[in-house]
């Protein structure tokens, strides 16, 4: 069905092979390195095991820090009373109705 293929933990890549590989440009490999979230190994040159499972990592963390941002910003959402809610649902209703019979009246159906 599929082919397996060993990887060699230890292949080094270019910077433009590693941005193609992850998505992004060579600028942002760059930037992801000077933060350290990534590791060079020398000038525009990368591990590809490594590069990836950094990037990973660092995806990871980001989505747990928006999820746990996201927790918060619910607790301070306000709350809108469902009377109104309710309102705009039955004029919603009423229009639909008025625009059925009016419908009905002409003869479509």
């Amino acid at each position: 069905m599929g082919y397996r293929t060993e990887i060699d933990k230890n292949l080094v890549v270019t910077v433009k092979e590693i941005s193609l590989v992850l998505g992004l440009c060579t600028r942002r490999i760059h930037q992801l390195a000077a933060a350290g979230l990534i590791s060079r190994v020398r000038r525009n040159r990368y591990n590809l095991c490594e590069t990836v499972s950094g990037y990973a990592r660092h995806l990871r963390k980001q989505n747990m820090r928006l999820q746990r941002k996201g927790k918060r910003r619910k607790k301070a959402t306000v709350k809108i009373p469902t009377y109104s809610i309710q309102q705009a649902i039955e004029q919603s209703l009423r229009e639909f109705a008025q625009g059925v019979r009016e419908l009905k009246k002409k003869g479509v159906e």
